[in-house]
């Protein structure tokens, strides 16, 4: 009745449905895997883009200020004046030192650089 290659194709072709429906079944979880995966992303991107509102709400000028005039005496803020911007000469030796050598490196590179622009010459 059966032969050997009729069993042999029929137990390929249950073979061939096993593997067929295993990776199916393995491509919707991966499916299913991505969609949430996009999911939280969304809500990632939502959330960081609440942060950043909230973020430039909270540094507003106008509410830094109002803070400042609440808080200014618990805090004794002062106004930065102009004239309170220091020179190498204010510094610490050890600090004017560095900026001598980092101003000295600076000239010196300036003076040996062969940079060419590119410029047309006349």
């Amino acid at each position: 009745m059966f032969r050997t290659t009729d069993v042999i194709l029929i137990g390929v072709m249950v073979a061939a449905a096993a593997v067929t429906f295993k990776i199916k079944y393995d491509a919707e979880l991966k499916y299913e895997e991505v969609r949430r995966l996009e999911a939280e992303i969304r809500t990632e991107r939502d959330t960081i883009d609440v942060l950043e509102a909230d973020l430039s709400v909270l540094t507003q000028p106008a509410r830094l200020q109002t803070l400042v005039d609440a808080y200014a005496e618990e805090l004794q803020l002062q106004s930065v004046e102009p004239d309170q911007i220091g020179s190498l000469d204010r510094l610490p030796e050890t600090l004017r030192q560095i900026g001598e050598i980092v101003s000295a490196r600076a000239l010196e590179e300036a003076i040996t650089d062969d940079v060419q622009t590119g410029a047309v010459s006349q």
